[in-house]
């Protein structure tokens, strides 16, 4: 559930608007965030999640996913953002909305947990695609 918790929190940044295809196989490109390279910060406290971002999204992100921990009550020590050269990815939509969603972590074996996640919830998540590199 942290993981979640937090790969939600950084979704933000990563939206397109409105994308009806879906690819099963791996995270679907159109929600691929516009920019080059990577950044990354994860949670030195329990090390079981990374989030990534475009490197001009990183702190923005790195701060509202801090944020929304704050707001939860959970402990945490995010680290700096790192530039990554690739990044896995999942793209899903919330029930509630049409916008197609990306969330990348450094691990491949972090999305899946995110990915899971997801899947595990359909009365909240859709469309949930396997996890891919970016």
């Amino acid at each position: 559930m942290r993981v979640a918790v937090l790969l939600l929190a950084a979704v933000l940044g990563c939206a397109a608007a409105d994308d009806k295809g879906s690819t099963p196989s791996g995270p679907n490109p159109a929600a691929k965030p516009a920019g080059t390279g990577w950044a990354c910060f994860r949670d030195t406290l329990s090390s079981d999640f990374s989030v990534c971002a475009r490197p001009d999204q990183c702190e923005a992100t790195r701060k509202s996913t801090a944020a929304e921990l704050d707001r939860r009550g959970v402990s945490y020590s995010l680290s700096p953002c790192t530039t990554r050269s690739g990044v896995a990815c999942v793209t899903f939509r919330t029930t509630t909305s049409t916008t197609l969603l990306a969330v990348c972590a450094e691990m491949m074996s972090e999305c899946q947990k995110g990915a899971e996640f997801y899947r595990s919830n359909p009365a909240d998540y859709r469309d949930v695609s396997a996890c891919g590199a970016w």
